[in-house]
């Protein structure tokens, strides 16, 4: 089988639904073709084969952060689309949001079948709250756009996104969950010990809706408990700059990371005490799983993603969203209890041992895919 692949960013942009899009094609390529359209980016070269995946980067000028969507447009849409006029493939896959369109144009001119991915649905009124007037119409029309454009089957991260899609008018019977994973192994190879002194880390993409804001002010009230305790911040994006100030008008001990290698976030995440994860709106939440693989506890909102990995009180804590004063009680029970920290981050790595690697969720993407040649064929 020949795989065409759109995702959105590709490695080495750092997100989940990178992690995921990254891990599902490197697994899939030790039994298909996988190539894989992205951005160029300054740190790679044009045209790649990592791990089996023919990585080819697009466009006149390299993309090393988030851009707005006209950007990406303008690079994206025409020479990926002169790019996969010269490719054999079988069948598109394609992520949201800005490849989406773009797949099915590729699949209407070529004449191949196409599987989406959905790692969310934000619907309009989250996005104008999240992102503003003008950037919130931009997203949730495109998304209502590429929610009608008619796929071939529609892969998800978790069952709370399938309802979204359903109610969108997407079939039941076309839309298949995978969850995301993690490589167990690579996580065991790197060392990393939990810190003398209380840690508590947060990783993604610093931006309004992930609520890092409510971390920090939940952090006001932990460290009068834990004065020596640390909050390391992992990531970056547009509400770093509001962050660091909020952090530094309180003068508390907060460290912003900025992104950082594969590796020393697996040494993190080994030495944080919990992860904090306060995202309002996640399809799964991929870094809970990590954070599990690692033996840590973790602190996430009762809602969407988090609640198909999170089982409250037994491998972590789930809060109402918004609700700082919960976090940060989650937190210090936490970081209260040695016996409670250990127990939590035994039934995490056990959670993830059963049902979450990259090879099954590799066979359950392939498994789609081939559905779907056959359909038709």
């Amino acid at each position: 089988m020949r795989v065409l692949f759109l995702p959105e960013y590709f490695l080495p942009h750092v997100g989940g639904g990178e992690v995921w899009c990254w891990n599902v094609a490197r697994n899939l390529a030790k039994r298909h073709e996988v190539t894989v359209l992205t951005y160029k980016h300054p740190e790679r070269r044009m045209s790649e084969v990592v791990d089996k995946v023919n990585i080819i980067r697009v466009g006149p000028f390299p993309i090393s952060g988030v851009q707005p969507y006209f950007t990406r447009a303008s690079i994206q849409v025409p020479f990926s689309l002169i790019h996969s006029m010269k490719r054999k493939f079988d069948v598109v896959l394609a992520s949201q949001t800005l490849p989406l369109p773009l797949g099915k144009m590729i699949s209407l001119l070529r004449r191949k079948p196409i599987v989406s991915i959905f790692h969310d649905v934000y619907g309009l009124e989250f996005s104008l709250r999240d992102k503003g007037i003008v950037k919130g119409m931009i997203r949730g029309s495109l998304e209502a756009f590429s929610l009608k454009l008619g796929y071939d089957a529609v892969i998800t991260v978790s069952d709370s996104v399938k309802k979204k899609l359903i109610g969108w008018g997407v079939p039941g019977d076309r839309v298949h969950v995978v969850y995301g994973g993690v490589d167990i192994r690579a996580f065991d190879d790197i060392e990393g010990r939990k810190s003398e002194k209380p840690v508590i880390l947060y990783v993604g993409r610093l931006v309004r809706h992930k609520r890092v804001d409510l971390l920090i002010k939940s952090f006001e009230e932990v460290i009068k408990s834990f004065p020596e305790a640390v909050l390391c911040i992992v990531g970056d994006g547009p509400e770093r700059a509001h962050l660091e100030g909020m952090a530094r008008d309180r003068n508390l001990p907060v460290r912003f990371l900025g992104w950082i290698s594969e590796k020393e976030k697996i040494r993190a995440m080994k030495m944080a005490w919990c992860l904090a994860f306060p995202s309002e709106k996640e399809g799964l939440g991929l870094v809970l799983l990590e954070s599990m693989a690692c033996r840590t506890p973790v602190v996430a909102v009762n809602s969407g993603g988090p609640k198909a990995v999170v089982k409250d009180g037994v491998n972590g804590f789930l809060i109402p969203p918004g609700d700082v004063n919960a976090l940060s009680d989650r937190i210090l029970r936490i970081l209260s209890d040695e016996d409670l920290r250990d127990s939590m981050g035994g039934a995490g790595r056990r959670v993830v041992e059963e049902k979450f690697t990259w090879e099954k969720v590799a066979e359950r993407v392939e498994k789609v895919l081939l559905s779907v040649l056959n359909e038709t064929k």
